[in-house]
């Protein structure tokens, strides 16, 4: 009896769960409809269902695919900024120390560059560059007025020659007599360097064009049309005083008949380039008078030169080295060489040549390519200083190999000529009376490196190996040494007949 009860209760309850379910079965089609629904987004039940079993290990699955690590090589579009800024960090805190532990020292050093900038002192160097802008004159006139009347080759490049060796040797000349400051003597030998490989540009670019028209090739040697065109006027009535004068400010070493120029001039930007040049002159006095100059005065106690005789009876010079001392003083006076270097590299070839070419509207201001990525020392000198690459590929290379030369030996004179103008630019200001010969040695030493850097395995396979080779010779070794050297022999007076090629008096 109480079976049958049960059943009758439950009976009603399962036919009406039936009538669901029958409801609830797709028919015909409605089965495309529930398929389709079961790739759609699970619902709100499914959501809750998974929020309330997201606890359970099985419900999380952690190694899903195959992932790189993200510092590989073979893992790209890696975000990095966070170590950079530790980097940066880092770097500004090591050289906060230095900088406190150099005033706690030695107090603070930096004056006034009132001596660099004494009128008194230096307008002989101002009337010596006004003199440098007549030579200018002089040449131009050379070749406008003179090559037509003479017709003689040789003549021409006799006044060109004078005048290149006025502007060489006039200037040092001027500092030898009138004793300007260090300074001013760097600035006027700077000016000295650059305007007679100017001068030298323009004699040789005219005395290529006499050539071509003479041997009727001029429309296969020129390759501008621009320049052509100027040409077909007649040559030398194309030579304007006012050309020659726009040549002398431009930031360039190399002479051509046209140039590319901007439409304007940009005032912002120049405002913007000489307020540069006025913080990096600055930060570079800063280092060398509260840095670099104490850690050379301090490097003269690990030297001493001490009077002997031998066993002849003849006078020698006995000369005590401490390596160790010397290798800290090194590696100590590296970084802020390395700061000074760079500085010097952004206020020239960044900050005043585009000033010059702003002034001028000189459109093609491409002074350095990417140098701080060569993988060898021959991809550094094509791409640190342009306006010099280009000069000595023109004038001197190129030439060179047009004459037969291997390019060894063209290159060679290259690193010569370039190492002698190096050491003028030491000599001069220091007013030495004799060169040491050792930057001019230094730059002919570079030939071999460069040779060597300049193969495949540094420039194509190991660049990184390649650039850390660069960066290791060149500036924490090679440029300190240099600084070194120099002030020990200009600051020892015993070292004045150590060796007659390396005496400073």
């Amino acid at each position: 009896m109480a079976a049958t009860v049960l059943c009758v209760a439950v009976m009603p309850r399962n036919r009406k769960a039936a009538r669901s379910a029958a409801a609830a079965t797709p028919q015909g089609g409605d089965r495309e409809e529930t398929k389709a629904s079961a790739d759609a987004p699970r619902n709100a039940t499914d959501l809750e269902y998974v929020k309330r079993n997201r606890g359970r290990p099985l419900a999380k699955v952690v190694h899903s695919a195959a992932h790189e690590s993200l510092l590989s090589v073979s893992v790209t579009n890696t975000d990095h900024q966070g170590f950079v800024n530790l980097f940066a960090m880092v770097l500004v805190c090591a050289n906060l120390r230095l900088i406190v532990e150099n005033v706690m020292k030695y107090g603070i050093r930096v004056a006034l560059p009132t001596e660099s900038v004494s009128i008194e002192r230096n307008w002989q160097c101002v009337v010596c560059h006004v003199f440098m802008v007549l030579i200018f004159v002089v040449a131009w006139a050379v070749e406008r007025f003179l090559a037509p009347i003479v017709k003689s080759d040789r003549v021409v490049n006799g006044g060109h020659v004078l005048c290149w060796l006025s502007m060489f040797f006039i200037p040092f000349g001027v500092i030898r007599a009138c004793n300007p400051s260090v300074s001013g003597s760097v600035v006027l030998v700077v000016f000295s360097i650059s305007w007679t490989m100017k001068l030298i540009s323009f004699g040789h670019t005219c005395f290529d064009i006499r050539r071509a028209l003479a041997r009727g090739i001029l429309d296969q040697v020129c390759q501008d049309a621009e320049s052509r065109k100027l040409l077909e006027g007649g040559f030398p009535r194309c030579l304007r005083l006012k050309d020659m004068m726009m040549f002398v400010g431009y930031p360039t070493l190399c002479y051509q008949l046209h140039y590319p120029r901007s439409p304007r001039v940009r005032y912002g930007h120049l405002l913007k380039r000489i307020g540069e040049l006025a913080l990096c002159l600055a930060i570079q006095y800063i280092l060398i008078e509260q840095y670099i100059t104490p850690l050379l005065e301090n490097t003269r106690k690990y030297l001493s030169v001490e009077p002997s005789v031998n066993g002849s009876g003849d006078q020698v010079q006995i000369v005590h080295f401490n390596v160790l001392g010397f290798l800290e003083r090194l590696l100590k006076l590296s970084l802020p060489n390395l700061y000074v270097w760079l500085l010097l590299f952004f206020a020239l070839f960044h900050c005043w040549l585009n000033i010059l070419a702003e002034v001028t509207r000189f459109a093609d201001r491409k002074f350095y390519s990417d140098w701080w990525n060569a993988a060898s020392f021959g991809e550094y000198w094509q791409r640190w200083n342009l306006p010099v690459h280009h000069w000595f590929m023109r004038h001197v290379y190129s030439p060179m190999l047009r004459r037969k030369w291997s390019r060894l030996s063209a290159g060679l004179t290259v690193f010569m000529i370039s190492g002698v103008l190096h050491e003028y630019l030491v000599v001069a200001p220091l007013q030495m009376t004799r060169p040491t010969i050792l930057v001019m040695l230094a730059f002919v030493g570079q030939l071999p490196l460069t040779i060597i850097t300049s193969r495949a395995l540094f420039e194509k396979h190991h660049r990184v190996i390649g650039n850390m080779i660069f960066w290791v010779v060149f500036c924490f070794s090679g440029q300190p040494m240099a600084v070194l050297v120099y002030f020990l022999l200009a600051a020892t007076p015993n070292l004045a007949t150590f060796g007659s090629f390396l005496s400073l008096r």
